[in-house]
C-alpha cells in the first residue's frame, strides 16, 4: 500500500501541536514540499560509523536499538559488489520533536498519526550513496517508547515522493526497562524529611515515653518540643489503646508514627477522644473516632510507618542527608528511565532510508476553521512568512501547515496543545496552552466558517539544542 504525503513536510506526527516555522522561498508550492530544512544550528549529526562492505557490521547503539548488516551486501548505483571501507550514517528520531528539527514529517493519507519512533540509515563510500542487495536482509532490533501494537513501518521513498506501508511488528516488552521501574518504587524513601502534615503521633506522652524510656523524672520538655520541630513530629493527641502488626511484629500503636493516607484533616473535637484501629491489610489502618457523647465519628486511612524508637534512634541529621540521598538516587534513576526504551521491534528490511513507525489517530475531535496569526508590532520579519505545524500535546505527532493551508487549518481538540512559529533566528513565539482551555470549541464546530485568531507571544531565550528546545516546548504555560 503507498500513502501520499499531502501536508507537506516528512515529519511523524501526533496529535495537538501547532508550531509556525518561516519559510522564504516561495518558489515551490508549500503542499509539495516532503523534506524541510529543519532548525539549522540544532540539529543532531549523524552518527557515523566505518566499516569493510566484505565483513558487514553490527552494533548495539546508546538507546538499545541494534542493527546487523551482512557481508558482502552492499553495491553501487550500476548493482556492482562494493569492497572495502564504508561508512554507516545512522539516525534515530524519538518523537515529532526531532522530527521537527530534522524536518521531517509522516502522515499517511492525510491523517494525523502518532510515531512510535523513527530512523534513518544510510551507506556511503567516498561521499557516494550506496545501495542494498534486496536479495539480503538488514536486521533490526529498533528501541521504541510506545508499547502499544498497532503502529505500522512506513519507508519513505524520496523518488515517488510517497510512503510505503511495509508491516506491523508486536513489540517485545524491555525488561530492564520494567526492573528500572521497579527499583525506583523500591528507592522510594518511606517518609519524607522535615516530616510534613501527612505524619504524626497519636500523643505526647507516646513520644516522652520512648524518648526518655519511661524516665518521666528527667523528661525535658523545651529540648522534646525542639526535637520534635527539627524532625516535623506532631501529635494529634487522640487516645488509642491498641496493638498492631507492624511487618509481623506486635507493636503499640501509640508509640508509632503514622500517615494519613486519606490526608483528611483531623477535626479538633477528636483531641482526648478515643480511637480505635480496622486492619484494612499490610501495615494499613482505619482510625474510627467517636466523641465522648457518641455523637460524632470520624475515620481515615492511616498506614504504620515506623515505630518511634526507630525514628529517635536516627537524628533528624541522619534522616535528612538519607531523605536527600534516595531523592537524588530516585532523579537520576528516572532521568535514565526517561531514556530507555520501553520496548523494542524486531524486523528486517532490505532497502536503505528514512523509516517510521506510524498509526492514524482519528479518535480526536476537529474543526476546520480560517487560522489568523498575530505577531507582535516589533517583529522584525513579516509574519505571513510563516508556515504552521500542529503538534501533539504528548509530543508525538506534528502536522505541516503552510499558509496555503491557513484558511482550511485543521484544529484538533488537545488541551495540551501548543502553538508555536520559529523565525530565522530561531526567534520562537508561541499560543498559551492555558488559552486552549477556553476555546469554545462547540461553537467553532456549530458555525459556517469558523475563525480564530492566535496572539502569539514571544519565548524567553532561543533554543541553541534539540534538549533546549523540547525544554522550552514543554514549559509553554
Amino acid at each position: 500500500m503507498r500513502l501520499f504525503l499531502v501536508l507537506g513536510v516528512l515529519i511523524l506526527t501526533i496529535i495537538g501541536f501547532i508550531t509556525c516555522r518561516f519559510t522564504m522561498d516561495e518558489t515551490i508550492a508549500a503542499d509539495q514540499q516532503y523534506i524541510l530544512p529543519g532548525i539549522e544550528g540544532i540539529n543532531a549529526p549523524d552518527s557515523i560509523y566505518t566499516f569493510l562492505a566484505e565483513s558487514g557490521f553490527s552494533h548495539q547503539f546508546a538507546s538499545g536499538t541494534r542493527i546487523h548488516i551482512p557481508e558482502d551486501a552492499l553495491v553501487n548505483r550500476t548493482g556492482l559488489r562494493v569492497r572495502g571501507e564504508v561508512q554507516l550514517h545512522f539516525k534515530e528520531y524519538r518523537d515529532a520533536i526531532d522530527l521537527l528539527v530534522e524536518g521531517l514529517q509522516f502522515n499517511p493519507g492525510m491523517k494525523l498519526s502518532k510515531t512510535a519512533g523513527a530512523f534513518k540509515i544510510e551507506v556511503r563510500q567516498l561521499n557516494q550513496m550506496l545501495f542494498f542487495d534486496p536479495s539480503q536482509d538488514i536486521n533490526i532490533r529498533q528501541a521504541t517508547y510506545e508499547k502499544d501494537e498497532d503502529y505500522t513501518l512506513y519507508y519513505f521513498d524520496r523518488k515517488e515522493e510517497a510512503l510505503d506501508s511495509l508491516l506491523i511488528v508486536s513489540p517485545e516488552i524491555n525488561e530492564a526497562h520494567v526492573q528500572l521501574e521497579r527499583q525506583i518504587k523500591r528507592m522510594k524513601p518511606k517518609m519524607k524529611f522535615p516530616l510534613n502534615e501527612d505524619y504524626f503521633s497519636f500523643n505526647y506522652k507516646g513520644i516522652l515515653d520512648v524518648m526518655y524510656n519511661k524516665d518521666f523524672v528527667n523528661v525535658n520538655h523545651k529540648l522534646t518540643q525542639r526535637k520534635m520541630e527539627q524532625y516535623g513530629l506532631r501529635w494529634s493527641n487522640i487516645n488509642v489503646e491498641a496493638f498492631i502488626n507492624h511487618n509481623d511484629k506486635r507493636e503499640f500503636a501509640a508509640l508509632m508514627l503514622w500517615r494519613n493516607l486519606s490526608r483528611k484533616p483531623l477535626p479538633n473535637w477528636t483531641k482526648g477522644a478515643r480511637g480505635r484501629m480496622e486492619v484494612i491489610n499490610k501495615n494499613r489502618y482505619r482510625l474510627v473516632v467517636t466523641d465522648k457523647d457518641s455523637t460524632k465519628t470520624f475515620s481515615t486511612q492511616l498506614e504504620a510507618v515506623m515505630p518511634l524508637r526507630d525514628l529517635f534512634d536516627l537524628g533528624p541529621g541522619y534522616w535528612k542527608k538519607d531523605y536527600a540521598i534516595r531523592i537524588n538516587k530516585i532523579q537520576s534513576a528516572t532521568e535514565k528511565l526517561a531514556l530507555m526504551a520501553s520496548a523494542f521491534r524486531s524486523f528486517s528490511i532490505n532497502k536503505f532510508g528514512i523509516f517510521g513507525w506510524q498509526k492514524i489517530s482519528d479518535e480526536e475531535e476537529s474543526v476546520f476553521i480560517n487560522a489568523i496569526f498575530k505577531y507582535p508590532d516589533t517583529l522584525a520579519y513579516d509574519p505571513n512568512e510563516a508556515a504552521c505545524y500542529y503538534l501533539s500535546g504528548d509530543n508525538k505527532g506534528i502536522i505541516y501547515y503552510p499558509k496555503s493551508k491557513w484558511p482550511r487549518f485543521e484544529f484538533i481538540l488537545d488541551s495540551r496543545a501548543r502553538i508555536f512559529s520559529i523565525g530565522p533566528d530561531r526567534q520562537i513565539f508561541y499560543f498559551p496552552v492555558h488559552y486552549l482551555a477556553n476555546i469554545e470549541f462547540e461553537h467553532l464546530q456549530k458555525m459556517d466558517s469558523p475563525a480564530f485568531i492566535f496572539e502569539m507571544e514571544p519565548a524567553t531565550g532561543k533554543p541553541e539544542s534539540v534538549t533546549a528546545l523540547r525544554q522550552l516546548l514543554n514549559s509553554v504555560p
